[in-house]
């Protein structure tokens, strides 16, 4: 299904888009929070407010986008303000401990480490490593369905997946020790995501393009002036691209070479990115369903913790629930996948009518908080691109869900870090606070001892 744009429409949701953009910019200070409000808005544009024009979609929808971005704006710009000095106060005093990661030696074993987690599953629970040098033809269902399908993987198999989320930003602190050689940090990304493919027979869209985007955001930060040929090769490049990913999502449909279609790929992919509101967020939103609040606040609350910690749990996904309303197919049975009704819908499944606006709220928070945590410090350079592009892209696409795994789960040891190297920098201050009080009293002390005498 395509987009039926209507020409009013559109007229006006770009004037809306275009309001929206100048008072959240003008409402940022740096570079860093135009980078991630500007493209968190921009996401937002693509995904839940151009579709609004199309000329099936109610004119209250469009009304909603428009809400929604002031509430991302708002919730951003309280979040600034709530953590202008706790957030930013424990990374500046933790900077000595992250710069010794990239001044020692650190920097080669953690890549080194990340790899070999990576690496492992090619190992168990069935060994695939021979298929690095043979890898296996695309295969979508075959890695959905064994998502339901429990499959023992044995307590190092659990741990080494585990140990690679908690170590993922510290894998990209130790790419900023290579940030003067780019190519070699694409050759890392991109080994990363066919260790990936070869495990198991499929790799997101997704993970391709937020790659892609990456290593475009490092490109134009370390190489101010290859910043013009950067835009002139994503803009030739890009079709190709496009065609890649069409050619590749038959594939993984198990859709033979030889009957593969190339037919208007980049219009189809458009398409079928930007119409998720109309075709897959509109039906949810008629059915009138909402969610159970206590179940998805159930599930943030366990998000810290390992998926194999979680089995007692039944804290359902809203994504999968949603999708669910849409194919009217209970989870995990034959017919059911994982559909994207875009944040908007999100919203009002999650809220309802009347406050459906927290959701950007809530977004916009979150947003401010990692701003101050990971913007402030050259070293956190790379990890704050990933943020950018966990909400710019990751919440635009895929929702809430897809957001918080990646805030929550992969940065859990970094907070913990970052909270030890402060309280233990702040713990050697005092000390040395006190003796120097000690030796000033001393003198003094002696003197009065001396002249009593």
């Amino acid at each position: 299904m395509s987009l039926n744009i209507d020409p009013l429409k559109l007229v006006f949701t770009l004037f809306l888009f275009a309001f929206i953009l100048l008072v959240g910019l003008a409402a940022t200070r740096n570079y860093q929070q135009r980078l991630i409000l500007g493209g968190t808005l921009f996401g937002f544009f693509l995904f839940c407010g151009l579709p609004t024009a199309d000329g099936s979609v109610p004119f209250l929808l469009m009304a909603a986008y428009f809400g929604m971005s002031l509430s991302i704006v708002l919730g951003f710009v309280v979040g600034l303000f709530l953590f202008r000095g706790s957030a930013a106060a424990f990374v500046a005093r933790s900077q000595p401990a992250l710069e010794h990661i990239i001044q020692s030696n650190k920097w080669i074993w953690l890549i080194f480490v990340y790899y070999l987690c990576a690496l492992s599953t090619l190992i168990t629970p069935e060994f695939k490593l021979h298929l690095l040098l043979a890898p296996p033809q695309p295969d979508i269902s075959r890695w959905f369905y064994g998502r339901f399908e429990p499959l023992s993987i044995g307590p190092i198999g659990a741990l080494t997946r585990y140990l690679m989320i908690l170590l993922t930003p510290f894998f990209y602190i130790a790419l900023y020790k290579l940030r003067e050689k780019v190519g070699l940090i694409g050759v890392l990304l991109f080994g990363l995501l066919y260790i990936d493919y070869v495990a198991n027979a499929y790799l997101g869209r997704y993970h391709v393009m937020t790659t892609l985007i990456f290593v475009v955001l490092v490109v134009w930060h370390m190489r101010p002036r290859m910043r013009g040929l950067l835009i002139a090769t994503s803009l030739v490049g890009l079709p190709a691209l496009l065609t890649l990913l069409s050619i590749y999502a038959q594939l993984r449909l198990g859709i033979p070479i030889s009957a593969i279609t190339i037919e208007n790929p980049i219009s189809g992919i458009i398409d079928e990115e930007l119409s998720l509101l109309v075709r897959i967020g509109m039906p949810i939103l008629e059915s009138g369903r909402r969610a159970d609040l206590l179940d998805y606040f159930g599930w943030m609350l366990t998000l810290p913790l390992p998926s194999f910690l979680k089995s007692g749990f039944s804290f359902s996904l809203i994504g999968y629930e949603m999708s669910s309303i849409y194919l009217d197919v209970p989870v995990g049975q034959k017919g059911f996948y994982v559909v994207l009704p875009t944040p908007l819908v999100e919203a009002f499944y999650l809220y309802g009518n009347a406050f459906f606006w927290f959701h950007g709220i809530f977004v916009g928070v979150l947003m401010g908080f990692f701003t101050r945590l990971a913007s402030q410090q050259a070293i956190l350079q790379f990890v704050f691109f990933t943020i950018v592009i966990s909400f710019a892209f990751n919440f635009n696409r895929a929702g809430i869900g897809s957001l918080l795994s990646s805030l929550v789960n992969e940065f859990l040891l970094f907070y913990a870090f970052i909270l030890f190297a402060a309280l233990k920098h702040r713990h050697h201050r005092m000390q040395s606070a006190n003796s120097s009080d000690r030796k000033v009293d001393l003198r003094p002390t002696v003197a009065r001892a001396e002249g009593g005498m």
